[in-house]
């Protein structure tokens, strides 16, 4: 038996929504054409190369009729300054896409710098952003007053040396999830300008940088959202991550209430997390402090500098550290100094990484880590989407899916079994499945109210079902 996790339900599908094809042959041969007679509920398809440079503003879904931009042929806007900007939009899907080359940022995502009306609600799941040839402070993805959004499935390869993977100023409930970063410059995520209540979970990060994750920074005054934010960031949340390699995992930077916990640290070189101030106005901004970390698994060998680098004008002293896992290959004396007091710390003991997805990251010696995690205040899952269990694994990976899975709470109206999902509170005799690209996986009749999913290996659906009278719409979490 398998849990599945209703995400959203009863949304209309416009069946008679319009297609718009984008190519350099084609009646649009650039985004911002197609987006100048786009509607609500209509698809763009993005076809082969198409022009860089392409600015779209005020290109607007609506909250139950979004607008897909979705690529195929091997969809790719290659080279130029910035590929793609996009401003004062909304409820916008954005799929398959590859973006590379560019010598400014990859893709721009902002307000237009009215800090009263973001940019908010938009999904880009399934894209790549590569190769960038800036080298100064130049983002694969930039991100300005942007709101409700989710990043997923995604690729970031070879970033700028001076840029970041993901640059968010000023973005507020946001989720970053199940996407890959190799080889940054500056950072891999950056939340800074008055960013908040962003969760950053399941991703991996390899040699992502100076700091892989960099929870706050050095924003300009007249930057920030909202214009009086007392912080630079504040409520970020990271956990069941992989990071391995890089100078340093995680920078806390005039940040507040920011939490880091579940994930697995490999072989940073020089700390294994920073506590810095870097914008200073004591009459303004809260001092760097009130964060946590705890439930991590730490490795690393002698390369490493020291665990903690502690800069001025901030509060180590109340930050919260639990039972986190810390090992330092051939020297088991080792001792790590944090900044206060560490409740339930392991030292030394060999959690004995093996290899996974590529990396020595999965222990093996479960034991020092199985059921031993401060217990955690919500549901939340590993990096396998597996519930932890309670108390739960330390590290990004639960080795108790059993106990787990039991600690699953089914939902009321459907249940998925042996391939099966059988829906409780809605009479249907047909169905069709959808992928979120808007793909059509299969479809059949039905005199049980289920519907066959066993071949169906994608996380993410849009089920419609149909009955004589009426149909419903769910989207749903495998």
């Amino acid at each position: 038996m398998k849990t599945i996790t209703l995400l959203l339900l009863l949304i209309p599908l416009l069946l008679s929504a319009k297609q718009l094809e984008v190519c350099i042959d084609c009646e649009y041969n650039s985004l911002s054409s197609a987006s100048s007679v786009a509607i609500p509920g209509d698809t763009i398809f993005i076809i082969g190369t198409v022009i860089s440079g392409d600015n779209v503003s005020e290109l607007k879904g609506k909250p139950n009729n979004w607008i897909h931009i979705i690529g195929k042929d091997k969809a790719t806007f290659d080279g130029g300054n910035t590929a793609l900007q996009l401003s004062d939009c909304e409820y916008l899907y954005i799929s398959n896409i590859t973006f590379e080359k560019q010598r400014l940022n990859g893709v721009n995502i902002d307000d237009a710098g009215t800090y009263d009306s973001p940019t908010h609600h938009i999904k880009i799941t399934n894209c790549t952003f590569r190769d960038m040839e800036g080298t100064g402070n130049n983002d694969l993805l930039k991100l300005s007053g942007f709101e409700d959004f989710e990043i997923m499935n995604c690729i970031f390869l070879n970033g700028s040396k001076g840029g970041s993977g993901i640059d968010m100023v000023g973005c507020h409930n946001g989720l970053i999830v199940n996407n890959y970063f190799e080889n940054m410059g500056s950072n891999c995520i950056q939340a800074k300008g008055g960013t908040r209540d962003i969760e950053i979970t399941r991703n991996i990060f390899i040699n992502g940088g100076n700091r892989a994750v960099n929870i706050g920074g050095s924003t300009g005054l007249s930057y920030f959202r909202p214009q009086d934010s007392k912080t630079e960031s504040q409520d970020i949340s990271i956990y069941a991550n992989i990071f391995v390699g890089g100078e340093c995992a995680v920078a806390f930077v005039g940040t507040v209430n920011s939490h880091v916990y579940n994930n697995t640290i490999v072989g940073s070189r020089k700390w294994i997390f920073r506590i810095l101030q870097e914008t200073v106005d004591p009459d303004r901004f809260l001092l760097c402090g009130d964060n946590s970390f705890y439930n991590n698994v730490v490795q690393f060998d002698d390369s490493l500098s020291m665990t903690v680098n502690i800069g001025p004008n901030t509060r180590p002293e109340s930050f919260l550290f639990y039972n986190n896992l810390w090992y330092k290959e051939y020297n088991q004396s080792w001792n790590h100094n944090l900044p206060s007091d560490e409740i339930n710390s392991i030292v030394g003991i060999n959690p004995e990484l093996s290899e996974k997805y590529g990396h020595d990251i999965y222990p093996r010696n479960s034991i020092v880590v199985e059921g031993k995690g401060k217990e955690l205040s919500k549901p939340s899952y590993d990096y396998d989407s597996v519930e932890y269990a309670t108390p739960p694994t330390i590290g990004a990976f639960e080795v108790n899916p059993i106990s787990s899975i039991k600690s699953n709470k089914e939902s009321d109206n459907m249940i998925l079994r042996d391939g099966l999902l059988y829906i409780h509170d809605f009479e249907f005799n047909k169905y069709k499945i959808y992928n979120y690209s808007g793909i059509l996986l299969g479809e059949s009749e039905t005199n049980n109210n289920s519907i066959k999913l066993d071949q169906i290996n994608e996380k993410f659906l849009i089920l419609l079902l149909e009955s004589e009278r009426t149909r419903k719409v769910l989207i749903l979490r495998k």
